[in-house]
């Protein structure tokens, strides 16, 4: 939904979405450190939130 709010212009939704994912997945990480399915989903979570920042270019 995230991306798809950000698709459509919607930038300060999917902001709030990323985030909310990004606390699901760190609370999933702590809880299960070696789940390594879960620290790749992690990293995509703040792959994207980072996506939302403005470049320097």
């Amino acid at each position: 939904m995230a991306t798809a709010s950000r698709a459509s212009g919607q930038s300060g939704e999917a902001e709030r979405l990323y985030r909310e994912t990004l606390t699901i997945r760190e609370r999933l990480v702590k809880a299960e450190p070696g789940n390594t399915v879960y620290v790749r989903d992690l990293s995509v979570s703040y792959e994207r939130l980072g996506l939302m920042c403005p470049s320097d270019e």
